[in-house]
């Protein structure tokens, strides 16, 4: 196994199952001497982190925004989801091969939601949405086949 450390990397992916550091209700009692480190796994970090995401996201795409606030929400899920990838990042794997491309791919549609958002360019930013759960699913079919859900739009 090797440590990843990226800076950038998959978006709000969901991958369950074959990368971990800590299972279950195990919470560490102590940091670890060198960060960044995974506290809990891939499965239970998608319940907190992803699954919300991908919920307030869902609603907030279902319809064209009507005003800057809405427009602003799903900006800032787009940043969420480039920033949760920070968080997968960080989880071993044995097929960094696989991990890293799909990891890269995912970040950059967070980030390309969150651009097309800002621009208020409502078929651009439905396209860069479905990227993003594009990219998602391929990380479950890569990584967590029987284990993770395929996302819809």
């Amino acid at each position: 196994m090797r440590h990843r450390q990226a800076a950038a990397v998959l978006a709000a992916g969901g991958l369950f199952g074959t990368v971990a550091f800590v299972g279950g209700d195990e919470i560490p009692e102590k940091a670890p001497q060198k960060l960044p480190t995974a506290v809990v796994n891939t499965h239970e970090l998608m319940e907190i982190f992803s699954e919300p995401l991908y919920e307030h996201l869902k609603a907030d795409m279902a319809k064209e925004p009507a005003d800057k606030k809405a427009w602003s929400h799903i900006k800032h899920h787009g940043i969420e989801a480039a920033e949760i990838a920070n968080l997968i990042a960080i989880r071993e794997t044995d097929d960094a091969a696989k991990w890293d491309p799909l990891a890269r791919d995912a970040q950059q549609s967070g980030l390309d939601l969150a651009r097309a958002a800002a621009s208020q360019d409502w078929p651009k930013t439905q396209a860069a949405y479905q990227s993003l759960i594009k990219n998602c699913n391929d990380c479950h079919q890569a990584f967590g086949k029987d284990k993770a859900p395929e996302l819809e739009p």
